[in-house]
């Protein structure tokens, strides 16, 4: 089988390309309300999950069967760390107006939502890969999350890439957009699935 033959090693990664952009134009539909988001990137955690394992499967199919079953418990987590952050950005911004003093108090905020970010990273593929509770979700993801530190600084590399890359050189914005509408979500989600895949093997959950 060359590289080039209709089953060769090209076709299977352009073929995987527009998985991507199909799954990750699916994740930004299903979480245009905002409150759905959580249940949309848990369904795109399902499917990115398989894709790692090489699971084929139809992606509109099991993106929706995935955002169905999964729907309430990852609103209700979604809405705990909408909530999180919301409370973190408004202490900073009272802490900023206030003036003066309180930057061990900003540091320790800025400390809070960072590890609520890397935490984050961990919540929504293990709820998509396993049945349990929020509260064992919850508590697994933290547990994982500095079980596997390398790990999570790896993925979150992933996802700051494109950012980083747009305050560096701001005139790369407008690709970023596209970047961001294409496989923004899926992209680095992907390479973050095949390093779950091995964590997930190696871990047993509760």
């Amino acid at each position: 089988m060359g590289f080039f033959d209709v089953d060769g090693k090209l076709a299977q990664v352009i073929s995987r390309i527009f998985d991507l952009i199909k799954l990750n134009l699916l994740c930004l539909i299903f979480s245009l309300p905002v409150i759905t988001a959580g249940a949309g990137l848990t369904a795109a955690w399902y499917n990115l999950l398989k894709m790692a394992r090489n699971e084929e499967s139809y992606i509109g199919k099991s993106y929706w069967k995935a955002f169905k079953t999964n729907f309430r418990q990852a609103t209700i987590i979604w809405s705990f760390l909408i909530a999180g952050f919301t409370v973190i950005r408004l202490d900073l911004v009272f802490l900023k107006d206030a003036g003066g003093g309180g930057m061990p108090i900003r540091i320790a905020l800025l400390f809070i939502f960072w590890i609520l970010c890397l935490i984050s990273l961990y919540i929504f593929p293990i709820l998509a890969r396993f049945d349990n509770t929020i509260r064992n979700t919850m508590r697994n993801a933290c547990y994982m999350t500095f079980r596997y530190l390398p790990y999570t600084f790896l993925m979150m590399s992933f996802f700051l890439a494109g950012p980083i890359l747009c305050i560096i050189n701001w005139k790369l914005f407008g690709y970023y957009i596209l970047y961001m509408m294409l496989i923004g979500i899926t992209g680095p989600g992907y390479l973050s699935a095949i390093l779950f895949r091995k964590i997930f093997d190696d871990l047993p959950m509760e």
